[in-house]
């Protein structure tokens, strides 16, 4: 893996408290548990998330949401080969209350620079985890 690593403790902490912050979950009695956006990302928290991506070669997966929006999962390297990912984070972009707001297709294209970019995809092969699909998938 060229630059892919594991985070640091300190950016991992980051990423556990930003996801803690933006979502609030519901229980029901029928021990489900639903999530809600709590609150919006900031540009800072937005920037330094795809930043963090970036650097890190962070593997990630786009998910179709409703009213047109998706989100994008965002999974840690393993320690050792044959363990599995380690979910840190996922961020919503759509219509509505999302934690960033924009129309549907321009959320797709914000993700897909990473979730379709050729390196995303060698990983998620290396990790045995689906292929993103053709962006029109996403749409709802």
């Amino acid at each position: 893996m060229s630059k892919a690593r594991q985070l640091s403790a300190e950016n991992r902490q980051w990423l556990e408290n930003l996801q803690k912050e933006i979502w609030r979950y519901a229980h029901n009695p029928y021990e489900r548990t639903h999530a809600f956006e709590k609150r919006k990302i900031s540009s800072f928290e937005q920037k330094k998330l795809f930043m963090l991506i970036r650097e890190h070669e962070l593997p990630c997966e786009m998910f179709s949401g409703v009213y047109d929006s998706v989100s994008i999962r965002v999974l840690d390297h393993p320690l050792a080969p044959d363990i599995e990912l380690d979910f840190i984070i996922s961020v919503t972009a759509g219509p509505g209350s999302c934690h960033i707001e924009l129309p549907g297709e321009k959320a797709r294209k914000l993700f897909a620079k990473f979730t379709h970019s050729e390196r995303n995809v060698e990983l998620l092969e290396l990790y045995n985890l689906e292929k993103p699909r053709e962006l029109s998938f996403y749409a709802y």
